[in-house]
């Protein structure tokens, strides 16, 4: 159910009413409550049943007045709420202090999907907050800071942080000063993050081909793509050509292709597997009654071991010199729009 009580004139008592209703709902998913001056006491009100209620989804206090109070309690009762998965809390007048709250949150809640806190007064201190949480946050897709007085260390401060995060898909801030060159670092681990997401998407609905060149596919990336492959029936060509795929990847990769175990085709050319990698995805090519070809040129195997492995594979050969190339093979999409002309940057990667 949802309840939007948008530009009515609730003040404090009113939302101390809802608050107090929340604690025993169990039906209401969806509560609105954009333009109505609560204040810090009625934010505090909510973050109290917030920390007992179980079923609220979305919670949009966007023009509340919450201001810092208001907003550091709603960020204390996240840390114990599993439900919510969106919070809207823009122009709420709310600094650094509020920001800071909301990053010790997101280090503990995984289950918050989107934050919105545009158009506030969180600065540099605050993004730092709200950038070291996202090194430990596996759960917030969507982190919207536009219109804050975000600057060179605030951005430094993400795009140090995405090069550990790879679940965030959108962020958007206005970076004021800052040369496109100064949040680079940034765009690139948000297109990454994008890619690995569309990828599993497609994987999991159904479709029978995956082929990328150039995406970056190390570490969490890998994973969250296994776990893919694991729970697809259809997939039956992929290909991951110079997509800093490492031993560690390869294991992995090599586990899920044979639970999946329909998979025919295989390319992961001119990446990093080493002679570890290729030991399990050629054991795998030999165990199974379903691959019939692994490319695996290009990549830094022992000479021996890869001499051994042509002159044993039961299979098509599945080392060489010749990496598979592919009219069909897909760059990583460019999801970043270029710097204003007025000398903002306003970062916002969203799907294409």
């Amino acid at each position: 159910k949802e309840f939007n009580l948008s530009c009515n004139a609730v003040g404090v008592a009113g939302a101390e009413s809802l608050a107090e209703a929340l604690t025993s709902n169990t039906t209401l998913r969806v509560l609105c409550l954009h333009g109505n001056c609560i204040g810090g006491e009625g934010g505090a009100a909510l973050a109290k049943a917030l920390s007992t209620n179980q079923t609220l989804k979305t919670l949009s206090l966007h023009n509340t007045c919450i201001a810092n109070h208001g907003a550091i309690q709603i960020a204390g009762a996240l840390k114990l709420n599993k439900t919510l998965s969106e919070l809207s809390a823009g122009q709420n007048d709310m600094g650094d202090a509020a920001a800071a709250a909301f990053g010790m949150m997101l280090a503990h809640n995984h289950s918050l999907s989107e934050l919105r806190l545009d158009h506030n007064q969180i600065g540099d201190a605050g993004s730092k907050h709200l950038a070291e949480a996202l090194r430990f946050n596996k759960g917030l897709r969507e982190l919207w800071l536009v219109e804050n007085p975000i600057g060179f260390t605030g951005v430094a401060s993400f795009a140090s942080a995405l090069d550990k995060n790879h679940t965030l898909q959108r962020l958007g801030l206005t970076a004021e000063d800052c040369e496109k060159e100064h949040i680079e670092p940034m765009m690139m681990s948000l297109r990454r993050n994008h890619v690995v997401r569309r990828a599993c998407e497609n994987v999991l609905r159904g479709q029978s081909e995956l082929k990328l060149h150039g995406a970056d596919f190390s570490g969490d990336a890998a994973e969250h793509l296994a776990a893919a492959v694991e729970h697809t029936d259809t997939l039956r060509n992929l290909s991951l050509e110079s997509c800093r795929i490492g031993d560690a990847e390869a294991v992995r990769l090599a586990r899920a292709l044979e639970q999946n175990g329909q998979v025919v085709n295989v390319s992961f050319a001119r990446n990093s597997i080493g002679t570890r990698g290729a030991e399990h995805l050629v054991e795998l090519l030999q165990r199974s009654d379903t691959l019939v070809s692994l490319n695996l040129g290009g990549n830094p195997v022992d000479s021996y071991f890869a001499h051994k492995l042509t002159h044993q594979n039961r299979h098509a050969p599945c080392m060489g010199d010749e990496a598979l190339e592919s009219d069909r093979t897909s760059e990583v999409e460019s999801l970043v729009e270029e710097p204003h002309e007025s000398g903002f940057i306003q970062v916002d990667v969203d799907e294409p």
